[in-house]
């Protein structure tokens, strides 16, 4: 079997989505373990994905996208990422609980659904 390594990034709106979850973790919550866990949790399913970064299901819209958007989940997040050849490009860090339609479509596209 081949040995196709591949190598996750963090896209810029994945960055901030991830510090604003730690911000909220140690500031708002002061909890400096929840965010210790989340950080542990979420390195541990990126490693598993650049072992097999097709694991995450297929996240379905309305819109073509030009990559296949996967998602996996850590804890009450949802991560979003594409795989581009041997990059996983990790895309969002969201809320599961948020309206992902309008945080996932390009702006300006307006929805039937």
């Amino acid at each position: 079997m081949p040995n196709n390594k591949y190598r996750a990034t963090y896209l810029p709106q994945a960055d901030s989505d991830l510090s604003g979850i730690l911000n909220y973790f140690l500031n708002d919550l002061q909890n400096p373990i929840a965010a210790d866990n989340f950080m542990d949790e979420l390195d541990g399913k990126v490693t598993l994905l650049e072992n097999q970064p097709f694991m995450g299901s297929l996240y379905k819209l309305n819109h073509k996208f030009d990559f296949e958007y996967r998602q996996i989940f850590v804890g009450n997040f949802t991560v979003f990422y594409v795989v581009i050849n041997n990059l996983i490009e990790i895309h969002r860090i969201i809320y599961s609980k948020r309206n992902m339609k309008k945080l996932i479509y390009p702006k300006g596209h307006k929805t039937s659904v």
